[in-house]
């Protein structure tokens, strides 16, 4: 069970994001982690393990003797969450589905439907939550602890947060786009759910790299 302090801690991950993506704040202003705390009405740890997490994704960065700032949302990195994602997955269907029993996939079955229920509500927080514990499940059929700590370390469900926010997609389209995944494997049929897991993250791939060349576009002609 999640404490208030790690709760503390994803809400201010959120924060930072979400001002980050509404351009509340810029790449290259400056994160007071005694202002941010008084703003949010927080102690300065739960904020200071935030600001950890975010500069291990690469959002922000702490300059020695100067401060932690702002680096921005990079769709680079968006794109290599995606790639990295894409190839865990598919390693643990080519190792497991066929071979696992009907009884083990039956936790996915669970936030496949309330990830479609949230979106229908259009409650983006819970699409999230429920989009990220479908992907987390598949990991679970693994027997390889080390992936699914890889897997947890990476912050996922973040990137997640931020990809779905600028994909410009309604969340019931994104959540349908999971069904074909969850049939392949109930069906335990491993050939077909490789190939729908890559074509997921590839979606999501090519949705990102048109959104890096339309801002790229729009750069060349603002400075023109």
């Amino acid at each position: 069970m999640a404490t208030d302090r790690q709760l503390s801690k994803e809400f201010i991950k959120r924060r930072i994001n979400s001002a980050i993506i509404n351009k509340e704040i810029l790449p290259g202003d400056r994160i007071v982690e005694t202002r941010l705390a008084r703003q949010l009405n927080v102690s300065q740890s739960p904020v200071r393990e935030a600001l950890n997490d975010l500069e291990h994704m690469g959002v922000v960065e702490t300059i020695p003797y100067r401060g932690c700032f702002v680096k921005g949302i990079s769709h680079k990195d968006m794109i290599n969450s995606y790639k990295l994602r894409k190839s865990f997955e598919v390693m643990v269907i080519e190792e497991v589905v066929g071979s696992v029993s009907k009884k083990a996939l039956d936790p996915i079955r669970n936030p496949m439907q309330k990830m479609l229920d949230s979106a229908e509500k259009d409650d983006f927080e819970s699409y999230i939550s429920f989009d990220t514990i479908f992907h987390r499940d598949i990991m679970m059929l693994s027997d390889n602890d080390m992936l699914i700590r890889m897997w947890d370390r990476c912050d996922f469900q973040e990137w997640t947060r931020i990809g779905t926010a600028i994909s410009g997609e309604d969340l019931i389209t994104l959540a349908k786009r999971h069904e074909a995944l969850y049939v392949a494997l109930n069906e335990g049929n491993r050939q077909q759910a490789v190939l729908e897991s890559r074509k997921h993250w590839n979606f999501l791939i090519d949705m990102v790299e048109n959104e890096m060349s339309k801002s790229q576009k729009k750069n060349e002609q603002e400075k023109s």
